[in-house]
């Protein structure tokens, strides 16, 4: 039996504000979806931009408070597993529907941000040293200074 791996990771932004629901059992879901762009080009060598809409779910403990946060716009690192669910519409047509089962959130910022969790002021990058280090603090990195390249 060979081996397989289902793991999708992607960023991008929310499409809309996420929705909070709690089902019957009591478990909080979280429901998103995501925007990740593409830019490639056409056959005539023109750049095109592309976005495609991931719907993603999030289940259990932290969705509570994980909700306020995603709101459209938010820019977010996504990580979870692909899920493949079918259902009959009211017509009796068997109607599938793929989404991420989403493990891991990370906020990243809202639109126009360079990062951070979703407002405020964001704290200034570490001074950058040319001889390859991080200012005088280096000692402090478990690991020591960045090698020259």
């Amino acid at each position: 039996m060979s081996k397989g791996k289902n793991t999708w990771v992607g960023f991008g932004n929310l499409a809309a504000d996420a929705e909070l629901r709690v089902a019957n059992n009591g478990t909080s879901v979280l429901k998103f979806r995501v925007a990740c762009n593409e830019s490639y080009k056409d056959k005539d060598g023109t750049w095109q931009d592309r976005a495609e809409f991931v719907p993603c779910v999030k289940f259990g403990k932290g969705v509570d408070s994980l909700a306020q946060y995603m709101t459209k716009g938010a820019r977010v690192l996504v990580e979870g597993k692909l899920r493949t669910s079918n259902y009959e519409d009211r017509d009796g047509n068997k109607r599938y529907r793929t989404e991420v089962i989403v493990s891991d959130v990370i906020l990243a910022g809202s639109k126009g941000e360079r990062g951070g969790s979703g407002g405020g002021s964001q704290p200034a990058d570490p001074p950058y040293d040319a001889s390859g280090g991080y200012g005088p603090d280096d000692d402090d990195i478990p690991f020591g200074p960045l090698p020259n390249i």
